[in-house]
C-alpha cells in the first residue's frame, strides 16, 4: 500500500512539471507581451551601445526613435510601458 501511495505522489509531481510548460502556466497573451518587452529592451540596449560607440555619449529613447535606431509601438503592450 505504501508503494502505491509513493508512486501516486511521484506521478502527480511529474505530471504537474510537464503540463505547466516552459512558461510556468502563464497565459499565452501575457507570455507574448513579456517576450515583446524583453525584445524591446534588448533593442534599446543595442541602440544605446551603437550610439555610444559612434557619438561618445548616451542619448534618450526619444532621440533614438527619431534617428531610426529603434522602432516599437508602446500601444501594443497592454499595460507594459
Amino acid at each position: 500500500m505504501g508503494l502505491v501511495i509513493v508512486l501516486a505522489i511521484v506521478w502527480m509531481v511529474i505530471k504537474t512539471q510537464f503540463t505547466q510548460g516552459p512558461t510556468g502556466g502563464a497565459p499565452p497573451k501575457q507570455v507574448i507581451d513579456v517576450v515583446g518587452v524583453k525584445t524591446d529592451l534588448l533593442a534599446i540596449g543595442r541602440a544605446e551601445r551603437l550610439h555610444l560607440a559612434s557619438h561618445g555619449s548616451y542619448t534618450s529613447i526619444d532621440q533614438l526613435q527619431q534617428e531610426g535606431a529603434i522602432s516599437f509601438s508602446v500601444a501594443n503592450r497592454r499595460g507594459y510601458n
